[in-house]
């Protein structure tokens, strides 16, 4: 099994990033690549740290030199999260519940279930 992450074209425009399993605070996300009005990517989440997130980025750049111009949050986990402000001048579509559990998350996150954060390199998320 790779422990890179792998970007996979889904259909024509569609991409899925996965990331290796097997370890905890890591999440798929995709994008799209949009030809209509407005040329520029879609993209379904970020990922988890500075690190990661820039790697899906190079990523994307692979396939397109479009910006993201949107960027959907599922939902405010961090590892879904945590890399939303390395997307500037993306328009973040979200429930609003969504921005406001994203504002109360602690940074970095507490532990969970007995697991701890080691290895992390943690970067401060910007709010704007």
């Amino acid at each position: 099994m790779s422990l890179e992450p792998e970007l996979r074209e889904v259909c024509e425009d569609v991409y899925a990033y996965l990331q290796p399993d097997g370890s905890w605070y890591l999440n798929n996300t995709g994008f799209l690549v949009s030809q209509g009005a407005g040329p520029g990517v879609i993209s379904v989440d970020a990922t988890s740290t500075e690190r990661r997130t820039r790697a899906y980025l190079a990523a994307i750049a692979t396939v397109t030199s479009k910006p993201v111009r949107t960027l959907v949050n599922t939902h405010h986990h961090g590892d879904h999260t945590h890399g939303n402000y390395l997307m500037s001048g993306a328009t973040i579509v979200g429930h609003e519940r969504c921005r406001e559990a994203i504002l109360a998350s602690p940074m970095p996150p507490r532990r969970a279930s007995g697991r701890t954060w080691t290895g992390v390199t943690w970067s401060r998320p910007r709010r704007s």
